[in-house]
Parts: C-alpha cells; structure tokens; sequence
C-alpha cells in the first residue's frame, strides 16, 4: 500500500500523536481536538495517500470482477460493462488524486486544487519551482489520459460500448445464434480476458508512478518531520 511507503516516515510521529488525542476526545464525548500544525498538515497529507489507496484498491477489485467473466459459465456483456465503467471512473480519478496529494503536500490553496480546474492550478506551481514532481504528475496522467474521453462519453452521452461489445450485446439481445463454426462464449472470454491484462498493467503502472511521487515529495516530508 502507499500509505506504508517510506517517504512518508517523517510524518507518523504526527500522525499517531494526533490520533491520540483524537482517541482522547471521543473518551471524553467531544467531536474536535486542538492539534499541532505539523499534526494537522501529516494528517491531511496520510488521508489524501488513503484517498489514492482506496483507489486502487476499487480498481483491483474492478480487474477481479472482469477476470471471473473469463471464467463464468455463461460471461455477461452487461456485467462486463459494468466492471468496466467502474474501472474507467476510478482510473481517471488516480489523476485528480495525485494532483490535490501533491497541492497538500505543498501547502497550496485548497480552495483552489479542489476546483474543476484544480490541476492545471497545481501544475503551474509545479513546473519551475518542483520540476521533478511536476514530470511525476505529468507520466501519470499521460499513463492514464487515453480513458479520459470514454470516462466523459459515459458521464455526458451513453454507456460504455466497443465494436465487440456492440456484437455480444446484439447477439444475446436478440437472441441469436452464432455461426457453427464460432464459439461466441468462448470469443467472449478471450475478449474479457485480454481487457483484464490491459487493466491489470495500467494498475501496476500507476502504481509505480504514485509511488514515485511520493519518493519526489520526500524532502517535503523530511523538514515536516523534525523531532519532537
């Protein structure tokens, strides 16, 4: 998990003293505790690495999901669908994640970053001043960006569709029977199968670039973590 990486060492000690007093605050019945501001700034840093966690782990399960169709009696177009939309909007989510990590991180405006329009707010302060976690949140989106388009079709226009999922949609619609010499089960799963590979490298690879991310916000993290 990202959240068990070492560049974020310098900030547990906050982390865990602030989780003490919030344990404190619920014994005594309160809602809210006065913390630090290295307590404060660690924490929000950890829930943002969290958010990106959480992420990955709903894509992981998204991948299990499409790799039991290829192994399903009778594989659902519908389901596939499904599997994959889901996939789809918690892929492209990795990217506003990443950019409001990196706008906490370096204490930018939260009101700013959490905008519509939020990472091309942090990208500017990016490129000349951390020019290393700028390359960072740019290979990730690149990685990711080819989804954007059918993540906004599904939002603004239809269901997700493909030339194949068009036809295995049609056929078990309508109730058709495939030619003799086809196996339109067996078609679907190789199909099903060869999209769970392509999720399953787009995982390891965003993976990678997060974690690569957090390796460039080390120093940030380091003069946080003095003793204390």
């Amino acid at each position: 998990m990202l959240i068990e990486s070492d560049a974020l060492q310098p900030l547990m000690q906050f982390v865990r003293s602030a989780g003490g007093k919030g344990l404190e605050a619920l014994l005594r019945g309160g809602d809210s505790f006065s913390g630090t501001a290295e307590e404060i700034y660690s924490t929000r840093v950890t829930e943002r690495v969290s958010e990106l966690d959480n992420s990955l782990a709903a894509l992981r399960l998204a991948l299990g999901f499409i790799i039991d169709l290829t192994r399903g009696e009778v594989p659902s177009p519908e389901q596939y669908r499904y599997h994959y939309e889901n996939f789809i909007f918690r892929a492209v989510g990795l990217i506003d994640r990443a950019h409001r990590l990196a706008g906490a991180s370096l204490l930018l405006d939260a009101r700013r970053y959490e905008k519509s329009d939020g990472n091309r707010y942090v990208l500017a302060h990016m490129e000349d001043a951390h020019p290393e976690i700028y390359s960072a949140l740019v290979a990730l989106t690149n990685r990711i960006k080819e989804h954007k388009a059918l993540r906004n079709e599904v939002i603004h226009s239809s269901a997700f569709s493909s030339r194949e999922l068009g036809i295995f949609t049609a056929f078990k619609a309508l109730q058709l029977e495939s030619p003799k010499n086809i196996d339109l089960l067996e078609l679907m799963r190789e199909h099903f199968a060869m999209t769970a590979n392509d999720v399953a490298v787009l995982i390891a690879d965003a993976e990678s670039m997060l974690r690569t991310l957090l390796e460039r916000l080390r120093s940030v993290y380091e003069a946080v973590g003095r003793p204390i």
